[in-house]
């Protein structure tokens, strides 16, 4: 008996054991957020089109705290345990282990087959995912609540989903149930529902998916970002690269650059895509033009113009519309932000002693300056 408990107590424990080796990790994540934000204009950019703190090292901290903070994982922590610790002495005493609590083990001994697999399934592949996601740095307080929530919720389904099935496939469906990810479970929830009770959908007409057009956009980085809440090319085109970057730990120029090809797909829809084969793959290259057009250089300003044509053709606009679309991209707050936060990573000088390379596109908050537009 004593053994057993102690398992009990492990099963439990695993949580907060593994949250205080990944805080070191987390740290990690702060230190780059103010590396990034310290970097030559990045501060300013971001503080004019978001609000910022004083200083980059406070608004990096508000930014981290407000995802990362560790009064957040408490809750989901001790909810873990309490779920995790009842979940376990299901299966302990369904293995013969006794606990010592008769009226626990009665009743613990009247539960399905399929549900006692089905906690076995959440709990381990709740484990695979808290490791995994320490791994890549990203275990949020939220990803924490999903834990527990899966631990109640496969046991509950697994009964109406092995009905069907026989006595010997019902553990191993069980199990399997427990693995699958709320999303999952939810549109179960959802098709039973809508067969059982003739439950229609909202019957106002609803956008269609937009993100798995954007290059890059793999079945995986799709899953992190709709479990982040961003569900439209729209919510991400308006997004704050910050919280972007904290929140789903993607690399900081993956998140430039989805940013970046959102607000095209904004602007152009799907037509935008075929931009690609001319060099244009999101709207910091389209308001180029526009800089090239107010250039001085007859000869950038001529090509400039081709290019309008070129553009015009591929969207199947005139040039007047395209000249409003390079004019708008080039005056948009969040390209003008995306092009300063990119040009600190590549373009910008550490040494502002230094003459700037008349190569190199200026960011458009510096040409503005210059022309006085």
């Amino acid at each position: 008996m004593p053994l057993t408990w102690t398992l009990l107590i492990l099963s439990g424990l695993i949580y907060p054991a593994i949250y205080i080796a990944y805080r070191r990790r987390l740290n990690y994540k702060r230190l780059e957020t103010r590396r990034i934000l310290a970097h030559g204009s990045t501060f300013a950019a971001y503080a004019k089109a978001f609000s910022g703190e004083s200083t980059p090292d406070q608004t990096a901290d508000k930014l981290f705290d407000f995802y990362y903070a560790g009064r957040a994982y408490v809750l989901p922590l001790l909810l873990n345990i309490l779920v995790t610790c009842g979940a376990c002495a299901v299966v302990l005493i369904w293995f013969g282990w006794p606990l010592g609590l008769q009226i626990v083990e009665e009743r613990a001994a009247h539960i399905p087959r399929e549900c006692a697999s089905a906690l076995v399934g959440a709990y381990m592949w709740g484990l695979y995912d808290i490791l995994q996601r320490c791994e890549t740095i990203d275990l949020s307080p939220i990803s924490l609540q999903y834990i527990w929530l899966r631990m109640l919720l496969a046991p509950a389904l697994a009964p109406l989903i092995g009905g069907a099935f026989t006595d010997t496939l019902k553990p191993l469906l069980g199990f399997a149930i427990g693995t699958f990810p709320i999303a999952a479970l939810q549109d179960f929830i959802k098709r039973q529902a809508k067969d059982k009770f003739n439950l229609a959908g909202s019957a106002e007409p609803t956008e269609g998916p937009t993100l798995n057009q954007l290059e890059g956009m793999t079945d995986g980085m799709l899953t992190r970002l709709l479990n982040e809440g961003y569900e439209s090319v729209q919510q991400l085109a308006n997004a704050d690269p910050f919280k972007l970057l904290l929140k789903t730990n993607l690399d900081w120029k993956t998140v430039l650059d989805l940013i970046d090809q959102a607000i095209l797909f904004d602007y152009t829809g799907p037509s935008g895509v075929s931009l690609r084969t001319i060099g244009i793959r999101g709207t910091i290259e389209l308001a180029t033009i526009e800089q090239d057009l107010l250039s001085d250089d007859v000869t950038a300003v001529a090509d400039a113009k081709k290019l309008v044509a070129v553009v015009a053709t591929k969207l199947g606009q005139d040039e007047a519309g395209v000249r409003n679309l390079v004019k708008n991209a080039f005056e948009d707050v969040q390209v003008n932000l995306l092009w300063d936060l990119w040009g600190d990573e590549e373009v910008k000088k550490d040494d502002p002693t230094d003459e700037p390379d008349p190569a190199v596109s200026s960011p458009p908050a510096m040409l503005r300056d210059q022309t006085g537009k």
